[in-house]
């Protein structure tokens, strides 16, 4: 009975070893790591143009969210995006919720339904910006900027035809109907004289009446040595 007992205390002392053992993450002199999950970071709400967030922000953040929530179905990313959507932004998508309210696929892919949103909703490129802008340098309003200063209109003119993009032959027509009265009748002059080849690139235009307009306004022109 006594060395039954003794077998027995040495049993469990085995067992409170191996457990010990377990507990600090030792097993036979290997070490293992246990590793905690990454907890997925809850991705914010997106309303919309008013959004403290821009769109390209949200736009990653979620899908942040659903590698660290291990979703990869295109289906289920587009339903909890939808589901973090609120104002102007989900009244937008509003078609979508209703599919899939009504039991139907979404109809996007992640990447289709992220470009929409960057489309609507993502900041407008320079060119869009400028396309807008330079309209404000023709016809009549951009005649009132040439009167007041027509080296900062050039200036200006100039930088967004560039980054507008805009035809070549549709900008040169917009620079002759507001250049300066006197500008204007010299390059009409000037076109009646044998060997004078009229501009056809807008730039080259618009340095040609730079130059004529030092000429023939140089009360217009600024500065001073001293």
């Amino acid at each position: 009975e006594t060395q039954a007992l003794v077998n027995r205390i040495d049993q469990l002392e085995q067992l409170v070893q191996q457990l010990q053992q377990q507990l600090q993450g030792t097993t036979g002199g290997t070490t293992n790591t246990f590793v905690v999950p990454r907890k997925a970071t809850e991705p914010p709400k997106f309303s919309g143009p008013k959004d403290t967030i821009p769109a390209k922000e949200w736009i990653q953040k979620m899908g942040m969210y659903f590698g660290d929530a291990k979703i990869t179905n295109d289906e289920d990313k587009v339903r909890q995006a939808l589901l973090r959507l609120t104002g102007e932004a989900y009244q937008y998508m509003s078609p979508v919720v209703d599919k899939i309210a009504a039991g139907q696929p979404s109809g996007h892919t992640w990447i289709s339904f992220a470009e929409v949103i960057n489309k609507v909703y993502g900041k407008k490129t320079d060119k869009e910006i400028a396309e807008k802008e330079i309209e404000g340098y023709y016809g009549d309003e951009g005649k009132k900027k040439v009167k007041d200063d027509f080296f900062s209109w050039a200036q200006k003119f100039r930088t967004l035809g560039r980054l507008a993009e805009i035809d070549g032959s549709t900008l040169l027509t917009q620079l002759k109907k507001v250049m300066p009265e006197k500008v204007r009748d010299t390059f009409a002059t000037m076109e009646s004289v044998p060997g004078f080849t009229m501009p056809t690139n807008w730039e080259v235009y618009l340095d040609t009446a730079l130059d004529m307009y030092k000429r023939l306004y140089p009360d217009k022109l600024k500065g001073k040595i001293f």
